[in-house]
């Protein structure tokens, strides 16, 4: 997957519980969208070492396509984009009650505007 600076990325959500591994993954439970500004596409881009991950916390993100029973959680809740080595990036959000979304891993290739204009 390209990101840019300036765009957004939009990765379903799932109930982290012990029914994931058998959801499918067309019918997340909601997504979320974030906007990949210049610094959590720089923090996404560090190379954490093979066994660890890094977490980076999203402040610009909306949460879309909730349903009725999920939006009872609230508006109170954390964002997360965590990086592991390949790289990967996942979405989790986690609500006050413990309950947490968690998006599939996907692999990524960040995609930088140098500024550099054709000579004429």
């Amino acid at each position: 997957m390209d990101l840019a600076l300036g765009t957004n990325l939009t990765l379903p959500l799932f109930l982290l519980d012990e029914t994931l591994q058998n959801r499918d993954p067309e019918q997340p439970d909601f997504s979320i969208d974030i906007i990949l500004d210049e610094d959590l596409v720089s923090h996404m881009c560090q190379a954490p070492e093979a066994d660890s991950s890094i977490a980076i916390y999203i402040n610009q993100y909306q949460l879309i396509d909730m349903s009725a029973e999920f939006k009872l959680l609230g508006d109170d809740h954390v964002a997360q984009m965590q990086v592991t080595q390949g790289p990967s990036i996942a979405a989790i959000v986690i609500f006050p009650d413990g309950k947490t979304f968690v998006s599939p891993q996907m692999d990524f290739l960040p995609t930088f505007d140098m500024d550099v204009e054709g000579e004429e």
